[in-house]
């Protein structure tokens, strides 16, 4: 959202500022856009700690081989193409809807804000037809950007 110039715009009117004191803690919530603002203060160099927390509901507890999931499948959902909202709901329930955490560094993002997740290369592949073994190439390689170093 940032980038878009209305956005901007909008950010730039309606935006506050909050004084803060040493000790002071702030919670947002994720859909918050938010930024540092500037430091006014002329004696006082500004230093925080940013700590970020998933939320709890935000990811199963349990372990989910996700990629065994989509390989097993992929080839059915090839051949059958569901469409629509059946095929968005399959491919949310076999993946990786959010595309975090993930190594920046090795997975940046391209024209969106955020790198792909393995719902959209599952989509994106269907949508091309491709073969299995394009497919499971594709997943090893978003697998390896994810990894930290």
């Amino acid at each position: 959202m940032y980038r878009r110039d209305d956005f901007k715009a909008y950010f730039e009117k309606h935006s506050v500022q909050l004084p803060l004191a040493m000790g002071d803690a702030i919670f947002f919530n994720p859909a918050l856009m938010h930024a540092a603002g500037a430091n006014n203060s002329m004696d006082v160099q500004r230093m925080v700690n940013l700590l970020q927390i998933s939320s709890a509901f935000g990811i199963p507890m349990e372990t989910v081989d996700r990629d065994r999931i989509q390989l097993a499948c992929y080839e059915i959902l090839r051949q059958s193409t569901p469409v629509g909202s059946a095929l968005e709901t399959l491919a949310t329930v076999m993946s990786d809807s959010y595309p975090f955490p993930t190594n920046l560094d090795r997975d940046v993002p391209g024209s969106s804000l955020a790198p792909t997740s393995s719902k959209q290369l599952l989509l994106n592949s269907l949508e091309k037809g491709g073969e299995k073994s394009r497919f499971k190439h594709a997943l090893e390689d978003y697998r390896w950007r994810r990894r930290s170093a």
